[in-house]
């Protein structure tokens, strides 16, 4: 029975962490993920950011409107590092899975414990404004 489906792209993730460590970039506690309308900017990045998730990932990487693909890393508080991620990669563009969550797996990778993604739901409640903020479950 083929593994192929479950390690694919584990040499490329475990090669990206090396990347990140020898750039002596600091270890993400939480990683925020902005999807289409919400991508603004929460505060100054700790080093030069942003930078480009095509450099991290080994594939190419296009953004759509409102998914520019860059991040940055901020400190909000003392001791949290938040990977912030300004787009994410979406199945429609012609990404495999893999490659959809390969920014997620690196940042789990390199200790990320909490995952906060936001969304354009559109349209869910009748009553609900455009921009609303909603929490799903």
């Amino acid at each position: 029975m083929s593994t192929e489906p479950f390690d694919h792209l584990d040499r490329e993730l475990r090669e990206a962490v090396d990347r990140w460590r020898q750039a002596g970039l600091p270890t993400p506690n939480v990683v925020a993920i902005a999807g289409s309308g919400l991508s603004v900017d929460l505060g100054a990045p700790l080093d030069a950011g942003p930078r480009h998730w095509g450099d991290l990932v080994p594939f190419e990487v296009d953004g759509i409107e409102g998914h520019g693909l860059t991040l940055e890393l901020l400190r909000p508080i003392e001791d949290r590092v938040v990977l912030y991620s300004k787009g994410r990669l979406h199945a429609y563009q012609g990404y495999t899975p893999a490659e959809v969550v390969f920014p997620i797996r690196l940042a789990a990778l390199l200790g990320a414990k909490v995952l906060l993604v936001t969304n354009a739901a559109g349209g869910l409640r009748l009553e609900q404004q455009a921009g609303s903020l909603m929490l799903i479950s």
